[in-house]
């Protein structure tokens, strides 16, 4: 006593010395361990602890124990309101998916139980029969923790471990490990039985145990218990001592009756028995004495049980009785110390066996009696799961089989079968009832049926073991084989051993065709392997047999709605609900039916009425936040997944739902959240491993995605979704031939997967292969012609293709079908532009922007098309305001560059520019671009600069090469200029382009038949290209070749560029028939207005002037004058070749060419390649 007391004032957190919290106290029966957790209890209690303790009688099973632990902590402190809402729902899931047997062991009763509707859980995986235990035990833990908030301590006391360990052993450990949450650390556990804990399982907490072994008394002990009853005659003292050899039970039930003299005290025969022989004779009260034989006869007493048992003159003894030494318990029932009671019954049994047997008939009548009115109001199906119903039939057993054991041990056997179709725990106290039995009587046929049936409850699956006990040794009658058979194929179902399940429910049914369990049975199991045929088959042979039956009708609804029979499935549920309004998984059927079938309005009206009627049904909450987010209302679905959490913490499917709703709102972390949550819960869940992976991949996190998929794939390969993410995630990762891979193998599991084939032929447009991308989309329409994104898909493989028009039709067709779909309004703008017609591409870009004007690169493709049609400010208009929207949208910049460009606003070009490629170092075409407008600004070097720096992201540019080609040219530098375009060439032969400016850098340096090769070959391209002629005909004419010369100059004079040739051809005319024959002309073209005049020509005319007709002004002057405003190299250079013909005119024209050229010569600008 003192160490336990000790214990309570100690700190159970203390670093040197803390409390102990686990005490096992053992020892012989009748030692006083119950009397000693007595009186700890009560000590505890003192201390401000609040405390509970269970025994044989409160436990079958781990459940059933927890709910007496909590009723008692309840009671001291308050509800547990928690683990009441745990275990009621337990207790719901519990009836909903055991189907009890009927009462008289007759098929006259069908299942009653509401198992979830698979059609809509059926990614979930199959749960067990009896709900979720673990939710309970950790809604346990839970009330534990609060009440260790309160309380000092919470102290557990476990009696008759030898007994309640059989089933509580597992859980206690478990708890202790923490497996169900932390356990508080000032939570007590202190057991009580005959033996030592087992080293196998208790090893690993063998050091936290604190071991009480319980001795007998010494004699000085023996004297002391004595004293205190007033018993101290020496030689009585001795008696005692010697007979009860120091138990404590019998020195205190030898005490209670007092005896007078040694004699009073025989010593022969049993120990026990004497002692109890001896306190019977004792009692010196007839009526006592007889009262207490007479209940011994019950194992478990209360108030009605007494007066049932005892005499009718005896009846105000009850108080008297639980006075008693070996007479203990808690709550509503007490029991007498079993060393005493098995004492007790022996006596009777072997003294007096007519007494016995009529003692016995009348209690079991007395409980049939009480039986039977427990089962008024009771539906058949829910009497195994009431406790007072089941209790009365346990004790009718026990007193039938004790008055006749061979008469009565068939019908304990046939009601063994349907103990066996209920939960362990119904079964354990059905055998433990055979057991006492057994041992009561000791008949040797039904012992050996209680050794037989306990070695089965002992086993990993007691209900399955013990139906094939009974099935190969019990004498059964045919019905109750085929009862037998039914409830193995249930259990096997349960095991998910499909085709064993199937094999014995075609034994059920062929041993007994009116079995209508069995075929309610097969015909679950056929619809749990999608053989919904044979389900539907099934089910309807049992509504033959019953056809009123509700549940039975809302089983093949079910059924038909799994096989998307929806109209069936809907008459058949309302034919349920019908029969019976208050069938509330009917109703949520039904309104899963609605839900599948698109009716969501239809399906939460349904949902929010089954809820009306059991507001705790967690799985309806869940179904009807599922309605909602899958029609789109995201918040309510949100509120009622969350109240579904609330009432049941441990639902990992709440979670997975709530976590597909906010990932389906753009709540993409919250969605990951509540997605780990349920994969904490159920880690075996491929459906929310895919939903967190389809999370990750919105938000843009491709490899945490595939991590999640992949993870989904290993537990369940046939997830036709899972692949499907994957290889999207794959696709939008850019690793376009996995997403190839993974979306093939998700529409080798599922055909008609439409969005799969959209997403593989997404994957193939991506990827370049037009024809593959155009041939699945395609596919994808056959399957689903409302597929509007399909349509826009396919589109955008024709666009991409160069199929104008077939883009138009598909995204014109994706439009009709989504007239608010901005997406492919703007991508058919796109088509227009690409196509050339850019007033129907603004109408359609403008369209896209009034559905979503947020949009920056419908803006930026709107600005494109009016920079391409010429409008530069409306161009320039629309891209600012699409970079205003993303300040970081580096193509709008390069694009507004490029209008700024066009418009001749180089510097702005350059300013945008620079700030497209600031924000892309390696956007190659806006560098590109801006030496372009460098080159176009005459900054030739900052041109050579920015093209060198494309060329680095991209060698094979022949674009860029020939850009910074022309620049060098400009710059004067021929050579450089030569080798860019030539490899240009290499890179693109077809470069008319390329080939002239070529041919123009030859000529430029003087290489006359180069220049004529280089521009033939362009003119070979593209015979109509009058640049290149003309160039040739300028080539010509300065190599000498007249009538080649004048051949191309006149076929080019009629071009738009003609102030330019007729400026070429008049040279021609001058050095063919000198200056003065051309004085005229020349005197005409000086005359020209400026516009009508190209630049180039307008440059030379003031120095042609003084050097062919007005001799008058000073030639150094306007040579002076031409050098200073006309600084670029290539002009000057196109100078010196006109001064080198006129140098052969001869007379006054000739002689200033010359001076000119001397004057030129000196000016020369370092840098430049060797001119003529």
């Amino acid at each position: 006593m003192s160490l336990f007391v000790r214990n309570l004032a100690k700190d159970p957190e203390d670093e040197v010395s803390p409390a102990e919290f686990l005490f096992h106290v053992r020892g012989v029966g009748g030692v006083g361990k119950s009397t000693l957790l007595r009186e700890w209890q009560e000590r505890a209690r003192a201390a401000g602890a609040v405390s509970a303790v269970v025994d044989e009688g409160d436990v079958h099973g781990v459940e059933q124990a927890l709910v007496e632990v909590a009723r008692q902590l309840a009671e001291q402190a308050g509800p547990l309101k928690e683990f009441d809402r745990a275990a009621e729902q337990h207790r719901k899931e519990q009836e909903a998916a055991v189907e009890p047997g009927p009462m008289e062991g007759g098929p006259d009763a069908v299942a009653q139980g509401g198992d979830r509707s698979r059609s809509g859980v059926r990614a979930r995986g199959r749960r067990g029969r009896g709900g979720d235990e673990s939710r309970v035990r950790r809604a346990f833990v839970t009330e534990l923790g609060k009440l260790c908030e309160r309380y000092e301590w919470v102290v557990l006391f476990f009696d008759t471990w030898e007994r309640t360990g059989r089933y509580l052993d597992g859980w206690l450990r478990a708890l202790l490990e923490d497996e169900y949450g932390p356990l508080p650390t000032n939570v007590m556990v202190v057991l009580a039985g005959r033996d030592q804990l087992a080293e196998r399982e208790w090893g690993p907490l063998r050091a936290q145990v604190v071991d009480v072994p319980l001795e007998v008394f010494t004699e000085a002990e023996t004297r002391a218990l004595l004293a205190a009853r007033d018993v101290t005659a020496p030689d009585v003292v001795d008696a005692v001592f010697q007979l009860s050899m120091g138990l404590p039970l019998l020195v205190d039930l030898l005490a209670h009756a007092r005896p007078g003299a040694a004699e009073d005290v025989d010593p022969d025969g049993d120990v026990v028995d004497a002692a109890v022989e001896r306190f019977v004779q004792w009692v010196t009260d007839a009526r006592q004495r007889e009262a207490v034989l007479a209940c011994a006869l019950a194992p478990h007493l209360n108030k009605e049980v007494f007066d049932a048992a005892a005499p009718e003159d005896a009846r105000e003894l009850w108080e008297w009785l639980c006075r008693q030494p070996f007479v203990s318990g808690h709550g509503g029932f007490k029991q007498y110390h079993a060393v005493v009671r098995a004492s007790m019954v022996r006596r009777q049994r072997t003294h007096s066996p007519q007494h016995w047997m009529a003692a016995h008939l009348r209690l079991a009548d007395t409980h049939a009696a009480w039986r039977a009115a427990a089962a008024h109001g009771l539906s058949e199906e829910k009497r195994w799961s009431d406790a007072r119903w089941l209790r009365h039939h346990v004790d009718e057993t026990y007193h039938r089989l004790c008055a006749q054991p061979t008469a009565s041990l068939g019908r304990a056997l046939e009601q063994a079968v349907h103990a066996a179709g209920q939960d362990t725990a119904a079964l354990r106290q059905w055998v433990g009832n055979l057991e006492l039995a057994a041992r009561d009587t000791a008949e040797p046929t039904l012992v050996s049926w209680a050794g037989r049936l306990r070695t089965a409850v002992a086993s990993a699956d007691p209900a399955l073991e013990c139906l094939t006990a009974l099935l190969s040794h019990g004498p059964l009658d045919l019905t109750t084989r085929a009862w037998c058979h039914t409830y193995r194929g249930r259990r096997l179902y349960h095991l998910d051993r499909n085709e064993e399940a199937i094999a014995e429910l075609d034994r059920a049914v062929a041993a007994d065709p009116r079995n209508v369990r069995g075929w309610v049975y097969r015909g679950e199991a056929h619809r749990w392997l999608n053989h919904l045929t044979q389900a539907l088959a099934d089910y309807t042979t049992a509504l033959a047999l019953s056809p009123d039956d509700a549940f039975l009708l809302a089983k093949r609804g079910e059924t038909y709605c799994a096989d998307e029979r929806y109209d069936e499935a809907m008459a058949d549920l309302t034919g349920a609900l019908e029969l019976d309004p208050a069938l509330a998984w009917a109703l949520v059927a039904r309104g899963e039916t609605h839900r599948m079938a698109g009716r969501y309005d239809e399906a939460v009206t349904d949902l929010t009425a089954a809820i009306t009627l059991d507001s705790s049904y967690t799985w309806c909450m869940t179904a009807r936040g599922q309605a909602h987010r899958q029609a789109g209302r995201y918040d309510e679905a949100i509120t009622d997944l969350t109240a579904a959490i609330h009432l049941d913490p441990t639902d990992a499917w709440a979670f997975a739902q709530r976590g597909e709703a906010h990932r389906e709102a753009g709540r993409y972390d919250e969605a990951i959240t509540d997605l780990t949550a349920a994969i904490h819960l159920d880690p075996t869940d491929a459906w929310a491993l895919c939903g967190r992976g389809e999370a990750h991949r919105q938000a843009g996190r491709y490899d945490q995605a595939i991590t999640d998929l992949t993870a989904a794939i290993e537990r369940d390969s046939t997830l036709a979704w899972a692949f499907g993410c994957r290889g999207e995630a794959h696709r939008q990762a850019g690793r376009y031939d996995e997403a190839v891979t993974d979306l093939t193998a998700a529409l080798q599991l599922d055909p008609a997967y439409a969005w799969a084939l959209a997403k593989r032929g997404e994957a193939h447009r991506q990827a370049g292969r037009y024809d593959e991308a155009v041939t699945d989309l395609t596919a994808a329409l056959q399957l689903d012609p409302a597929y509007a994104w399909a349509f826009g898909s396919r589109g955008e493989a024709h666009l991409q293709a160069g199929r104008y028009d077939e883009a138009v039709t598909d995204l014109t067709a994706a439009i009709e079908r989504d007239p608010a779909y901005a997406w492919a309004l703007a991508k058919r703008g796109e088509v227009h532009r690409q196509a050339g017609r850019y007033d129907e591409a603004v109408t359609d870009l403008t369209a896209a922007l009034e559905l979503n004007p947020t949009q920056a690169w419908v803006l930026g493709t709107r600005g494109q098309t009016h920079r391409q049609a010429g409008r530069y400010d409306e161009a320039v208009t629309d891209l600012t305001a699409a970079v205003q929207l993303d300040p970081a949208y580096a193509w709008a910049l390069a694009e507004r560059g490029e209008a700024h460009f066009q418009a001749g606003r180089y510097d702005e070009a350059v300013t945008d520019l620079t700030a497209a490629v600031q924000l892309d170092p390696g956007y190659f075409s806006a560098l590109g671009n801006r030496g372009e407008a460098h080159r176009q600004a005459g900054r030739y070097d900052e041109a050579v600069t920015d093209l060198t720096a494309a060329l680095e992201l991209d060698p094979t540019s022949a674009w860029a090469r020939t850009l910074r080609g022309e620049a060098h040219r400009q710059a004067g530098r021929y050579d450089d200029a030569v080798t860019d375009l030539t490899a240009a060439l290499e890179l693109d032969p077809a470069n008319t382009w390329a080939h002239a400016l070529r041919g123009e850098a030859h000529r430029q340096a003087g290489r006359y038949d180069e220049a004529i090769t280089d521009l033939t070959a362009a003119l070979e391209l593209d015979p109509a290209n009058t640049w290149a002629i003309g160039l040739r005909g300028t080539a010509r004419r300065q190599a000498g070749d007249l009538p080649g010369a004048r051949e191309d100059l006149e076929r080019v004079a009629s071009s738009p560029d003609t102030s330019t040739f007729l400026f070429e051809r008049l040279i021609l005319d001058t050095v063919e028939t000198g200056a003065a024959a051309c004085a005229e002309q020349w005197t005409d073209l000086f005359a020209s207005p400026p516009e009508a005049l190209d630049d180039n020509v307008s440059r030379f005319l003031p120095l042609f002037r003084a050097l062919l007709v007005d001799h008058d002004v000073d030639i150094a002057v306007a040579t002076e004058v031409f050098l200073t405003a006309t600084p670029e190299r290539d002009a000057v250079t196109d100078l010196r070749h006109y001064l080198v013909e006129f140098s052969a005119l001869g007379g006054e024209p000739a002689d200033r060419a010359q001076r000119c050229r001397r004057l030129v010569d000196d000016w020369q600008r370092p840098g430049a390649d060797t001119e003529p």
